[in-house]
């Protein structure tokens, strides 16, 4: 029973109606998830993709990445969500101002909707960047990495990336 209240009027009624789904199959959901990354990469040069140094939250068989790259491997065709974050800081011997952006490519194409930037005006500024996109995977060994336009460092950069569902019956 769902009750409806009307809190204005002190006033409840059980005769609300509410369409519920169907229930789901017993068992479990699959959990396919990988987090990885650095508490502060080296120089990364334009054009370069950031470097991750570790992983957390590993499970399933759908993702992998190696400690120490860049990439996150796709092991299987289907529909994922990536999410980056990390603190930029303008390397020593930066000239100002100095702009740098961030974006996410699968097997080296830029994905559209998946870009941050930042204007660097002073040598102690730091700036948090962050970008997140649904990504559709259609090939097993697809490649996601997090590439940025300017010479930066990061701190506490990371990516985490998790299976939403397989590949709908059109792709």
């Amino acid at each position: 029973e769902i009750r409806y209240c009307d809190w204005s009027s002190d006033v409840c009624s059980s005769d609300l109606t509410v369409a519920t789904g169907a229930t789901g199959a017993a068992g479990s959901v699959p959990l396919d998830t990988v987090t990885a990354y650095a508490d502060t990469t080296p120089t990364i040069t334009a054009g370069s993709p950031i470097i991750f140094s570790d992983n957390t939250e590993l499970n399933g068989t759908a993702l992998s990445h190696t400690a120490n790259t860049g990439d996150i491997v796709f092991n299987e065709p289907g529909v994922y969500f990536a999410a980056f974050s990390g603190t930029a800081v303008p390397p020593t011997g930066t000239a100002f101002p100095s702009t740098n952006s961030i974006y996410m490519t699968l097997n080296g194409t830029r994905l559209e909707g998946a870009t941050a930037q930042h204007i660097f005006h002073i040598s102690t500024e730091n700036a948090p960047e962050s970008v997140s996109r649904i990504i559709t995977v259609t090939a097993a060994g697809s490649r996601l990495e997090v590439v940025t336009e300017g010479d930066i460092v990061f701190n506490y950069a990371t990516l985490s990336v998790f299976k939403i569902a397989d590949l709908p019956a059109n792709t």
